[in-house]
């Protein structure tokens, strides 16, 4: 971008410092470190198939598997290092992979499955530019998304066997992603204290429904089991499920109002910072997303005016919180009118000089 549109935009931090990333990616996985635990071993009887379906087998391995694999031998650390969504992942995001292996998930996706989402701008729940994982499904969300949405609001383990009525066996038959969540210092809400947090182990309240659907046999049989239950776990699950099908407009307050998860610790704890990497770029450009200078402007007025109230002021806050890929924010300056002004009077200015 040129000096003048960087000048209209800002790199957005909310949210960093308060979901599951890892501090350091692990050395010891990287491509070059760490000699294979056996020199002498080989690939044996699959080192007859050709490179192509070798990567394709791999693609389809979780991380977890790949990891493993690489240490086998030179031959397969030079096959996994080759692989194309596995190079990306530690060459443009390896501290994704250090979260993907630390909150012990990386045993439930596939290469190809965080190579979609690194190379997906899009946040699975919205469709706008999202900077974050939700863990739990491997999806992309935004800020606001992750804040609010009730597709990014995990259930813990103990929860989801609680009001499903499912064994510890059944879910590992099922694969359903369990994710450990980072425990470690931060601040989850806006303007909230620094405190401590443990490891929970979290799963996708929408994967675990399904499974218990699939396992209880029918919709009906599933209502009747929740609706069974006297317990308060119960009983918040389905205050929250009658929430949510009351929930519409995002932009609203009332969305956001009536959303009992909003800013709820275990959608930050079951996420992850997540960078956006172009598909088809020979050499990875990796972009974090930028804010726009215009909204924040809009929003900053708004708010001194004493008018930041009701669904306009939502939808004021929703257009500060966007953030954009560089296409995206050179797409959304020309329609921005805080931006235009900015950029009109930038040109009388440069004029007058």
């Amino acid at each position: 971008m040129s000096e003048t549109l960087l000048s209209l935009s800002y790199a957005p931090n909310v949210f960093r410092e308060a979901v599951s990333t890892a501090p350091a990616p692990p050395s010891t996985f990287l491509a070059g470190n760490r000699p294979p635990i056996r020199v002498e071993s080989t690939l044996g009887k699959i080192a007859i198939l050709p490179v192509e379906s070798l990567h394709e087998i791999l693609g389809h391995c979780s991380i977890y598997t790949l990891v493993t694999f690489r240490l086998v031998c030179e031959n397969s650390k030079r096959l996994v290092d080759t692989l194309l969504p596995y190079g990306r992942l530690v060459v443009a995001a390896p501290a994704l992979l250090a979260t993907l292996l630390r909150t012990k998930c990386a045993t439930f996706f596939t290469a190809y499955d965080v190579y979609h989402v690194l190379t997906n701008p899009a946040c699975f729940s919205c469709g706008r530019f999202g900077a974050f994982m939700y863990l739990v499904e491997c999806a992309r969300c935004c800020a606001w998304c992750l804040r609010y949405s009730p597709k990014t609001m995990p259930m813990t383990l103990a929860e989801a066997k609680s009001v499903f009525k499912l064994t510890d066996k059944q879910l590992a038959n099922g694969q359903i992603p369990v994710v450990s969540s980072l425990p470690g210092r931060r601040v989850i809400r806006v303007g909230g204290r620094e405190r401590d947090y443990k490891t929970v182990k979290l799963v996708s309240g929408d994967h675990a429904r399904l499974f218990a659907l699939f396992t209880h046999g029918n919709e009906q049989a599933l209502a009747e089991l929740i609706a069974s239950g006297t317990s308060r776990t119960h009983e918040n699950y389905r205050q929250r499920q009658h929430a949510k099908a009351l929930l519409t407009d995002q932009n609203t307050e009332a969305y956001v109002r009536n959303n009992p998860t909003r800013e709820h610790r275990y959608r930050f704890l079951a996420s992850t910072h997540l960078p956006y990497v172009p598909a088809f770029n020979p050499t990875p450009t990796i972009e974090w997303g930028v804010c726009c200078q215009g909204c924040q402007d809009a929003f900053a007025n708004a708010l001194a005016a004493d008018t930041l109230r009701g669904d306009r002021g939502w939808a004021l806050t929703r257009r500060r919180d966007t953030e954009y890929t560089v296409a995206e924010f050179l797409q959304h300056v020309t329609t921005c009118p805080e931006t235009q002004t900015k950029l009109q009077n930038s040109q009388i200015t440069k004029a007058g000089d």
